[in-house]
């Protein structure tokens, strides 16, 4: 598990992709995510392809978990 989770439970688009893309300017090169949503899902999929990270999907009930590592040159 990485050291930041982000919880977006709950929360509807755009608010998971707003917070995933605050990370990222922040810097984080590795973080997950933790949605229950498809849209947000998908979405932030496209976020951080476009920000050239890796990711990889878990499931955990109704839960889907994004562990996010960026790509390495």
């Amino acid at each position: 598990m990485s050291d930041i989770v982000i919880d977006t439970s709950g929360l509807s688009c755009p608010q998971p992709v707003v917070m995933v893309l605050e990370e990222i300017e922040k810097g984080t090169e590795k973080f997950e995510i933790i949605l229950d949503n498809e849209c947000s899902c998908e979405n932030v999929s496209r976020l951080v392809e476009k920000y050239g990270f890796e990711k990889e999907t878990t499931q955990k009930d109704t839960l889907n978990i994004f562990k996010i590592t960026k790509k390495r040159k």
